[in-house]
């Protein structure tokens, strides 16, 4: 890898995500094909919400290097963002192209978990008209098993709690070997929790545990932990705590939505006029 492609990968590692773009300015002016300055540009401009740009550079990667699934995935993330700022006709076609660059991703590099929950992903949320769907999460979820069981498990639960079979979402993810020491795994048993109103002790425990650790790349973090505890503190009928997690979950982050308007939704606190 060229020195500055290095160097403008290790300032987005560390989300200094302007200056790695400016890094890499000079390199694309020079070497408009270097795979690497591509990959890390098209990188910064999602992170930056420049889908097209990032789209742009990943199709031009994409032709030079074909066989390389990082350049796949995440070009099947630009293609989501890109249909999440487009119009019907758009989302569709941008939809597509999306499961077809996650699938090519994880033909290329079938170990690789990450690419999988990327595919896994798209298709809880896409339809299978557009290449989602569940028939296609489910298949993905039992090649997940193989590959890590522990995010197998959590995946599968995932998929039983979209579709409200609780008993069945919990039972994916007890007695996992490891998982107790699993963030993901923790989260998912708060979440679901959360979600039926069912072993509401036992998510308070594992949300908990999980703002013990710091979160692992790409799960979520303690605003959304915070934001699944109050959820359950309500369920609980404990108001109180419920308010001091939303209010903690906007402390670590202030744009979070979700605990913004939970917190809108409590009764106001006793005594207060």
């Amino acid at each position: 890898m060229d020195p500055a492609v290095a160097r403008a990968a290790a300032l987005f590692s560390s989300q200094h995500f302007k200056e790695a773009e400016a890094a890499l300015e000079p390199v694309l002016k020079a070497s408009p094909d270097d795979v690497d300055a591509n990959y890390y540009d098209a990188a910064c401009a999602l992170a930056l919400d420049d889908p097209a740009r990032a789209v742009a550079r990943l199709e031009h990667a994409a032709a030079l290097a074909p066989k390389e699934g990082r350049i796949q995935n995440l070009l099947g993330d630009a293609y989501g963002l890109s249909a999440l700022k487009s119009g019907v006709f758009g989302k569709m076609g941008l939809a597509r192209k999306c499961a077809a660059a996650y699938q090519r991703a994880v033909e290329l590099e079938p170990s690789s978990v990450a690419f999988r929950l990327s595919y896994l992903g798209f298709c809880r949320e896409a339809p299978g008209f557009v290449g989602g769907g569940s028939e296609r999460a489910y298949a993905q979820a039992a090649e997940l098993r193989k590959l890590d069981p522990v995010m197998g498990a959590v995946s599968f639960s995932q998929l039983k709690g979209d579709e409200k079979r609780f008993d069945e979402a919990f039972a994916a993810i007890d007695g996992v070997p490891g998982g107790e020491s699993s963030y993901a795994l923790l989260y998912q048993r708060g979440r679901l929790a959360a979600l039926s109103g069912q072993r509401l002790d036992e998510g308070v425990k594992a949300l908990r545990r999980c703002l013990e650790q710091a979160a692992p790349d790409g799960l979520p973090g303690r605003g959304p932990v915070e934001w699944r505890l109050g959820n359950i503190y309500e369920a609980k009928g404990d108001p109180t705590s419920a308010r001091a997690a939303y209010q903690k979950a906007l402390e670590a982050e202030p744009n979070f939505q979700p605990a913004a308007d939970a917190l809108k939704k409590l009764p106001p606190p006793a005594g207060a006029s």
